[in-house]
């Protein structure tokens, strides 16, 4: 008897519907189907993505992993939601991911950008994030070029495949069409140029949305040109970091989350670009980079400053168009002493249309501002040009700003 009422109670167990609600098996695997792919594993992929993840929240990764459970690291519930969001599943693996493939030291995460307290706050939350200080290195020389040409498809199929077999001065040339790729330039290759065979018709570098991918990286190498290519949907555009006397020539640079980005070297030059429509920051930035020149290029629709330079002595802004920022002003310079603004136009930004501040031996002449929605032409603390009759004087002109047109405090 006691054999058949354990039998009974083994078919009972069996055959008893789940603990789970009915339907709730099928619901979470159907939400789950909803979310978007996320990189798997811990891989440098996924330590990639989940930064942009974070970074999208208006997160920094780095300061969202300091929790410490039992001597290992833990992310932060608003970092977890964020890179659940994103279609990550494992946190462990994320955590992982991160921990071993940290970003490379030249070019350390963003810090965050404080808002100016002079200036209304932004829609949207918290300002996007910038990056830090990087210290530049002493200025190389550059070895004279040594003239082999290297075509893309035609010697190699891709363009990476093309910059790792070069050497300095070597010159890589685009065939016309679409290159889905990051471009990573660092080692021995000063001076080596990158440029499209037809300057008519540019190639195109295309990014990956949705992942902390430049479209071109510079780390270290000197006297290197980029000129006529467009690149379209990357994070960076262009970045530079710690480079001297690089120059990008006839670039456009469209969807970026930030177009250009100078971090520290010296002499960098910027002429005839034309960068369309950050995401998430400036679109161009120059930080800690002395003797920057900007020339004859146009900026416009950038998330937050069209164009920002600190920390950077010597700077050179000649002929800039700053046009429709969305959060922030057309152009911002600040502790750049020794700058040069000459025939700068900002219209339309959301704040200053062109603000420097803590600038000596500031010259500052043939400049406009309009239709801005803070003041035109805000400058503090950067002498000679310490009241709005100097500014003026100098040929400078703010016309139709919402504060303002002209103001220059001591």
């Amino acid at each position: 008897m006691n054999s058949r009422f354990a039998l009974l109670a083994v078919l009972c167990l069996a055959l008893a519907p789940s603990s789970f609600p009915a339907g709730d098996e099928g619901k979470g695997k159907t939400d789950e189907a909803k979310k978007p792919e996320a990189p798997e594993g811990v891989t440098q992929e996924a330590a990639d993505a989940a930064r942009a993840a974070i970074r999208k929240a208006g997160l920094d990764p780095k300061a969202e992993i300091v929790a410490k459970n039992g001597g290992k690291p833990k992310m932060s519930s608003k970092a977890q939601k964020a890179v659940r969001e994103a279609g990550f599943r494992d946190m462990s693996d994320v955590v992982s991911a991160l921990e071993k493939f940290p970003e490379d030291k030249s070019s350390p995460p963003p810090a965050r950008i404080e808002p100016d307290p002079a200036l209304p706050k932004p829609d949207g939350g918290e300002p996007a994030p910038a990056p830090p200080d990087v210290p530049a290195p002493p200025i190389a020389p550059t070895p004279p070029p040594s003239g082999k040409r290297i075509a893309v498809p035609g010697d190699h199929p891709t363009v990476q495949a093309a910059v790792d077999a070069a050497g300095p001065g070597d010159v890589i040339s685009l065939k016309t069409g679409k290159y889905q790729e990051r471009v990573y330039v660092t080692g021995k290759k000063a001076g080596l140029v990158i440029e499209s065979a037809d300057p008519a018709a540019p190639a195109e570098i295309l990014g990956t949305p949705n992942a902390s991918r430049d479209g071109i990286r510079v780390d270290q190498v000197d006297g290197g040109v980029i000129r006529n290519l467009r690149i379209l949907g990357a994070y960076d555009g262009v970045r530079l970091n710690n480079v001297n006397g690089a120059r990008l020539l006839d670039l456009y640079i469209e969807n970026s989350a930030l177009g250009i980005r100078v971090n520290g070297g010296e002499g960098n030059r910027i002429e005839r670009c034309k960068v369309v429509k950050s995401r998430v920051e400036q679109a161009v930035t120059i930080d800690g980079a002395p003797k920057t020149v900007v020339i004859d290029t146009a900026i416009s629709d950038g998330e937050r400053e069209n164009l920002r330079a600190v920390k950077s002595p010597g700077l050179v802004l000649e002929r800039v168009t700053a046009t429709a920022s969305r959060a922030a002003g057309g152009i911002k310079v600040d502790n750049c002493g020794g700058a040069r603004i000459e025939g700068c136009t900002a219209t339309d930004n959301y704040s200053d249309g062109i603000y420097v501040a803590g600038s000596p031996d500031l010259k500052f002449t043939g400049n406009k501002a309009s239709k801005n929605h803070a003041y035109g032409l805000r400058l503090e603390k950067s002498p000679p040009l310490t009241d709005p009759a100097a500014v003026t004087a100098a040929g400078n002109e703010g016309v139709g700003n919402s504060k303002g047109d002209v103001v220059a405090k001591p």
